[in-house]
């Protein structure tokens, strides 16, 4: 009774907890090779459908980030970009110059 309960339950309990870590540490969460029945099994899925989804958003927005980051420092103009404190958040080559 003890081993199916590890087996069935707790493994994938222990799984589910480590990849929650590692999304909330921002490293890449692999699917476990055993895969978990009923409640735990669904709450798996569900867990490494949304580490596909945020991995692939924070791909969109980095690419985009890129992009964003390119064209501004090509600018002829200075820009300087602050945050909400007054501090300079990006400054492309012509303000540098300036």
């Amino acid at each position: 009774l003890t081993y199916a309960f590890s087996h069935n339950v707790s493994r994938p309990i222990v799984a589910l907890r480590d990849a929650a870590r590692a999304i909330a540490a921002g490293e890449p969460v692999e699917r476990p090779r055993a895969r978990a029945s009923g409640e735990v099994g669904d709450l798996q899925a569900a867990v490494f459908r949304m580490a596909r989804l945020l991995t692939s958003r924070l791909q969109r927005v980095q690419a985009d980030e890129a992009l964003l980051s390119a064209l501004v420092e090509s600018l002829a103009e200075g820009i300087v970009a602050a945050d909400a404190q007054g501090r300079v958040a990006q400054i492309n080559a012509s303000a540098r110059r300036m």
